[in-house]
């Protein structure tokens, strides 16, 4: 069982952070939720696993102040490390309802920068999913530490760089009302359908900076743009962005792609919500997706890093790898071997 301790959250009308959060906000509020101690050895170094996957608290549970394994993909990441030799500490990172994704770069790298001074931290290791890939990436330059640069290794997984259809919802209901017209021709009943999905789909999303700020531009309705930063995707190649991958010790973009494989193993385990994306992946994307984000947009990044840095990783994995042990392995397996390469510290003044 994660314990959660809120942050901070956002005030949309003040367009700041409120340290003191009533119960009710807590629930949509920036936090982290810590689990146990790993521990292998005697020593007093402590491997920090970060983990930011773009949902708030009440996507995962009810109570404001704990969280189960269950959450996340957390199960998945306890059971890998519980087989390694050192010690970790497991965390999970919980963004706010409101708050724009640039805002919250800088409380994460703030706190990286905490972890890392810390004299008992070996290592810290985040690993963004989805809009907090790119908020990771995002977060790179406002890391002030030195001992971010010696211990911190970050990871983008699954990044919409451009923006991705399932954040945008002009671009969505387009692309559903052609889809649905294409099946039963341009009707009264086609409209019906669509306006019945955009208002489940206007249900589920948070109408916010949460997931706005991931649109592709100029597909957010009127109504909603004073919850929207089109500056976030707009910069996020900026030259102060692209030279900030210095302040880590290692950078790695990695994306997940649909294939007739991530199919098969749906179908074999009965995933639901694996089987919906493979089906998205074919609906919405021409079969160049994870489900959710389009391998094109997570692929963005290579056009503007010389050649050493251009290639990402790709897994056979829908939206969501960590929650698949097959999948999550195989990130995981990229995490530790990028932890094991530890240099050697020196004395900072």
């Amino acid at each position: 069982m994660g314990t959660i301790k809120v942050i901070k959250k956002w005030d949309l009308k003040s367009n700041s952070w409120n340290n003191k959060v009533n119960d009710e906000d807590k629930k949509r509020a920036l936090s982290i939720a810590e689990y146990g101690l790993i521990r292998h050895d005697e020593s007093s170094q402590i491997n920090y696993i970060l983990l930011a996957d773009g949902c708030r608290v009440e996507n995962h549970t009810k109570d404001s102040s704990h969280i189960r394994e269950n959450r996340a993909g957390i199960a998945n990441i306890l059971s890998y490390f519980e087989s390694k030799k050192e010690n970790y500490k497991i965390e999970l990172l919980l963004v706010d309802n409101d708050a724009p994704l640039a805002e919250e770069s800088k409380v994460l790298a703030s706190y990286i920068d905490f972890l890392s001074r810390k004299s008992t931290t070996k290592t810290v290791n985040v690993i963004g999913l989805s809009k907090c890939g790119v908020m990771s990436f995002d977060m790179l330059k406002y890391l002030k530490s030195p001992f971010s640069k010696l211990k911190a290794r970050v990871y983008s997984v699954s990044s919409p760089y451009t923006g991705t259809i399932m954040a945008s919802p002009l671009l969505l209901e387009s692309e559903v009302k052609n889809i649905i017209s294409s099946k039963i021709g341009e009707s009264a009943l086609a409209d019906k359908i669509t306006a019945a999905f955009m208002k489940l789909y206007y249900s589920i999303m948070s109408n916010s900076h949460m997931d706005l700020d991931i649109a592709v531009p100029h597909y957010v309705p009127d109504y909603l743009k004073a919850n929207y930063d089109p500056t976030f995707l707009q910069n996020i190649f900026s030259d102060t962005n692209l030279s900030s991958i210095t302040n880590v010790r290692h950078y790695e973009n990695i994306c997940t792609a649909i294939d007739d494989t991530t199919l098969k193993n749906s179908l074999k385990s009965g995933n639901l919500v694996a089987l919906g994306l493979c089906i998205l992946n074919d609906t919405l994307f021409a079969g160049k997706s994870d489900g959710m984000v389009s391998l094109e947009s997570q692929q963005k990044i290579e056009s503007y890093y010389p050649f050493e840095h251009s290639a990402s990783k790709i897994i056979s994995s829908c939206h969501g790898a960590l929650s698949t042990p097959i999948y999550a392995n195989e990130l995981l397996n990229i995490v530790n071997a990028n932890m094991q390469n530890e240099p050697k510290l020196q004395r900072i003044r």
